[in-house]
């Protein structure tokens, strides 16, 4: 029974466990501290990112809303798009091109699950369901130079600085290398635990929170396997990320093929609130943050105009499994119906 729950965990555990590997390294391995902003220029710099945009500069930061108060972000004008998510990588709102600012610029207030903060003049304003915060956006401008400067033009602090705000400092990744994929190892289950222990907990995770009990994870009790857990916790692990990759790579839901007779699927099929009627998207969002991190407005492509479409495929023409060992070549006729 317990094995059998682990692995379905696994799958269950993707997004916050994908929230909780990037927001260790940014600790860890850049030296950023909550609020500090990381910099990911170069294609090495991305890396570790599960599926980047290889073009386009990237900037992020954490936040904790219980430790450090209200989170206030000035998002600059021009082409950038972005947005603030939640532990399970839920959107709290987009800024920028596809936020409430239209690329205008503007001052973005987070406050956290209990504040009795409605509004601020001057400010929009979003809570989010959690403590812990991910704010994430891209530089879009063609110009490198151009987009650094707009990425550097953010600035992050908290909302009892707003009168004299701290300079915002900015990290960048400088080549490092790093990785932030979910951990096949008894480490998922710690990061599992330590994103989870400081946040409250959702009812429609209540009954998988209950099923985790007899795996030594429990709200409010610290993380400590007897040899009998981890031997589970190890092997499904194993198994669960076998499940996810199987998932990602051939899609469980319906609609995900693009176009009838080709081998094109839509990446993310995941709606806003990871729900769909009367249930959890759980393949649909195990398949899309196995391989991905981040969902936005602007990600779903629904805004016209603006925003992405993700499309991907693991086969060839013929149904065949693509093979990393082969080269294959695609061609993009004349006059694509892209902006």
């Amino acid at each position: 029974m317990d094995f059998q729950r682990a692995t379905q965990a696994f799958i269950w555990a993707l997004p916050a466990v994908g929230f909780h590997g990037l927001h260790l390294a940014h600790k860890n391995t850049f030296g950023a501290k909550d609020g500090e902003v990381v910099l990911y220029q170069s294609l090495k710099d991305k890396a570790g990112m599960l599926t980047p945009n290889l073009t386009t500069l990237y900037l992020m930061s954490f936040w904790n809303l219980a430790e450090q108060g209200p989170m206030v972000v000035e998002v600059p004008a021009g082409a950038t798009a972005g947005g603030f998510l939640d532990i399970w990588q839920r959107p709290i709102t987009d800024t920028g091109q596809t936020g409430p600012d239209r690329g205008g610029g503007g001052k973005y207030l987070i406050v956290p699950p209990t504040s009795d903060i409605r509004e601020a003049r001057g400010y929009i304003v979003a809570r989010s369901p959690s403590n812990q915060v991910w704010f994430a956006a891209r530089a879009l401008d063609r110009d490198p130079a151009a987009a650094e400067k707009v990425a550097r033009s953010h600035k992050v602090y908290s909302w009892s600085q707003r009168n004299n705000p701290v300079e915002t400092k900015f990290i960048p990744v400088g080549g490092k290398d790093w990785a932030s994929a979910q951990p096949v190892s008894l480490d998922c289950w710690k990061y599992l635990s330590d994103v989870l222990q400081p946040e409250p907990i959702d009812a429609r995770d209540m009954v998988m929170m209950g099923m985790l009990v007899p795996l030594g994870i429990e709200k409010g009790k610290p993380f400590s396997p007897n040899e009998r857990q981890k031997k589970i916790l190890t092997e499904a692990v194993r198994v669960g990320e076998l499940m996810a990759r199987t998932n990602a790579f051939d899609k469980r839901y319906a609609n995900a093929t693009v176009w009838p007779g080709k081998k094109w699927e839509y990446a993310n099929m995941v709606e806003l609130d990871q729900d769909n009627n009367y249930s959890t998207q759980i393949d649909e969002r195990g398949s899309w943050f196995y391989e991905a991190i981040g969902n936005t407005s602007g990600m779903q492509g629904r805004i016209l105009n603006f925003g992405q479409v993700y499309l991907e495929t693991s086969k060839d023409k013929d149904g065949n499994w693509l093979d990393g060992g082969k080269t294959y070549r695609m061609r993009v006729p004349s006059n694509p119906p892209v902006v």
